[in-house]
């Protein structure tokens, strides 16, 4: 499920000065959200191989070499769990018609002219999508209408330290804040830990 900025927005605001709210506007506190979507996506995203995994494609065409990836793609899956029968859990990028394994290094890379292409070793052949398991930075929120991709256990996280860089500006904390959004981001990175998972195999391309 998706946490929605409405119930963010409505929570964090409840907890400024309200003596001061005259110079708290939207932009404050959405730019506070962003921050600490950020932070928390940013500190968690390599705990699992499973954390924050979606399934997606990428579009080949005939001689070409790269495709693009979708949008805000920071890390591509080449996971696969030999040790389960039929491999099991397998997040490999496969051609979609022929369901034909890619092997990271030996058939393609994350690189290109930008740094976040799927790029083939040899051009396609065939105008086809390759399927790719993927994890994407979430979209920037600017709106009460708009909601985070991401699950609801990290809604109090993202509030705690959305409330923090906020309340840089509303107390003056900003030379305590590092130490403490560090804190906070060694809490929910110990909490999700314990769900279990697999261990994520390659860096992210952030």
């Amino acid at each position: 499920m998706a946490i929605e900025v409405s119930d963010l927005y409505v929570f964090i605001k409840s907890k400024l000065d309200e003596l001061k709210e005259e110079y708290w506007s939207e932009t404050d506190i959405f730019l506070a959200i962003n921050i600490a979507v950020s932070d928390v996506f940013s500190h968690t995203l390599d705990i699992y191989e499973e954390m924050y995994l979606k399934q997606g494609t990428v579009t080949a065409t005939i001689d070409n070499k790269e495709f693009d990836l979708p949008a805000r793609t920071i890390y591509v899956s080449s996971f696969c769990d030999t040790e389960l029968p039929d491999n099991e859990v397998d997040y490999r990028p496969k051609w979609t018609t022929a369901q034909t394994v890619l092997d990271l290094n030996k058939d393609y890379f994350i690189g290109g002219s930008n740094g976040e292409k799927f790029v083939l070793k040899t051009a396609s052949t065939v105008n086809d999508t390759i399927d790719i398991w993927y994890k994407q930075m979430p979209a920037m929120v600017n709106d009460t209408g708009n909601s985070i991709d991401l699950p609801n256990i990290l809604w109090h996280p993202i509030v705690e330290i959305a409330v923090l860089h906020a309340k840089a500006k509303d107390e003056n904390i900003t030379p305590e804040l590092a130490p403490l959004i560090s804190a906070a981001l060694r809490k929910v990175r110990g909490r999700l830990a314990e769900l279990g998972g697999k261990k994520q195999q390659i860096k992210a391309i952030m």
